[in-house]
This record gives structure tokens, sequence and C-alpha cells, in this order.
């Protein structure tokens, strides 16, 4: 059983050398953005695979305020018409730190 369920490897190293001495600051991401899978990835981050195709970027995320134990994205995340190149049936989404490449 994962740490933190629903948080990758990398994700859970973090919130762990964050709080757990000897601490290291965790410097949080400027903005997050949201990738579709067509295969959900493994808990180390990897063997998903993200959804691309024409079109396909992974839209910048907005949160509300933390409160009770919650926090939700305070607008909808969309993403474009796939156009000419169908893509395939999304069956997961991740959180990422960069637009492209980055960390899950």
């Amino acid at each position: 059983m994962p740490a933190f369920a629903g948080l990758t490897d990398y994700a859970e190293n973090k919130v762990l050398t964050h709080f757990l001495p000897p601490s290291t600051t965790f410097t949080t991401p400027a903005a997050v953005y949201a990738g579709l899978f067509s295969l959900a990835p493994d808990d180390d981050g990897t063997g998903g695979v993200e959804i691309g195709g024409t079109g396909y970027d992974r839209p910048a995320l907005t949160f509300g305020a933390y409160a009770a134990r919650a926090i939700a994205n305070s607008a909808s995340a969309s993403w474009a018409n796939s156009g000419l190149s169908p893509w395939q049936p999304a069956v997961a989404v991740g959180i990422w730190d960069q637009p492209t490449g980055g960390n899950l």
C-alpha cells in the first residue's frame, strides 16, 4: 500500500522530506497542469500512456482555498477539440508540474 494513496513516488518523497527531519524545503511549482492518460501510470509515475495527438495539451489548473481537509479546482479544466486526429479514451488524469515533460 502506498504511503499516500493516489500520489506518485515523486510526490510522496516531496511530502516526506518536507515534513520529516532532516527536512528540506519543497518549493511548489508556479503552476500545475492536468494530463489525460489512456493507460493509468504506476505508483512510480511510469507505465502510463499520456494521450497525444493533434490539439492535445495539458491545461493549467487553478485551485481555490484549502478548507475542511479539501481543495478543489476553481476553474474547469478543458482540452481543445482533437481536430483531425482522434484521441484514445481517457481512463486517468494526472497532475504535472510542467506543461510538457516534468514530474507527475
